[in-house]
């Protein structure tokens, strides 16, 4: 077992240990190979689907929501390039553990919320700099 999947298998075992539910998590460095075979390792660890994007891919809120249901892992690579929209959406969502979508237009709009219970989001950005500016970007906003 390498260095990688004995952190992995502590952290994993510390959040069960506790009851809580699965943590976000923000991974900083150039190799986004690795990290998303880090998150796949993670999903895999935890018996959940895994679904990955880059940010670059997602164009619409529309894309988003595709991915953001069930019990699952969602990798997000290079997160920091997400339009600010789409940013505060995540936040506002992932935070308040529901994705909110709307149905329709106009006075004939309904809200509908998914529960994201069982989403894990695994976000990442190329350098330790960019997480300072990805958390105060969203952090600012709540």
């Amino acid at each position: 077992m390498n260095e990688i999947d004995h952190t992995l298998e502590r952290f994993i075992a510390d959040y069960r240990s506790r009851g809580v539910p699965s943590p976000h998590i923000l991974l900083a460095g150039p190799d986004s190979a690795l990290n998303e075979s880090i998150a796949r390792k993670f999903a895999a660890r935890l018996g959940v689907e895994f679904e990955a994007r880059d940010a670059a891919a997602l164009g619409i809120v529309g894309d988003l929501t595709a991915i953001m249901w069930g019990k699952r892992v969602v990798f997000i690579g290079n997160i920091h390039l997400l339009k600010k929209q789409f940013l505060e959406k995540i936040a506002h969502n992932v935070f308040a553990g529901e994705w909110e979508i709307v149905i329709g237009q106009g006075p004939a709009a309904r809200t509908h919320r998914m529960d994201l219970s069982g989403l894990t989001l695994i976000a990442t950005v190329p350098a330790k700099h960019e997480c300072q500016r990805f958390y105060s970007r969203i952090l600012n906003r709540y």
